[in-house]
């Protein structure tokens, strides 16, 4: 979802949706309740015995693709996107070989 550039709009109230209404744009739904509403969809298809090691499940399944959005958004640039993330350049490499994303 690209997001017009606006001083008034932070990013926190895209994420947590707070009711930030910018024109032509419908409102996004937070992470949390897309998370939670695919985590449902998941459990209610598979038996309950059947679930080993979700939380690795899910962070994989979850970070894989928050990586391509943030390369993407950051144009490649390593330093750019580790910052983005919050972690150090190191981290982001070492995420980045983990899901075979660098070159």
């Amino acid at each position: 979802m690209k997001v017009p550039a606006n001083p008034q709009l932070r990013s926190q109230d895209i994420l947590t949706n707070n009711k930030t209404v910018v024109q032509g744009m419908r409102r996004p739904s937070t992470l949390r309740a897309s998370v939670s509403a695919a985590l449902q969809d998941y459990l209610n298809l598979v038996d309950a015995d059947m679930v080993n090691d979700l939380y690795a499940l899910v962070l994989a399944e979850v970070e894989a693709p928050m990586l391509e959005a943030v390369m993407q958004k950051a144009r490649s640039n390593q330093s750019k996107a580790a910052q983005m993330l919050g972690v150090s350049r190191g981290t982001l490499r070492t995420m980045l070989k983990q899901y075979k994303m660098l070159d």
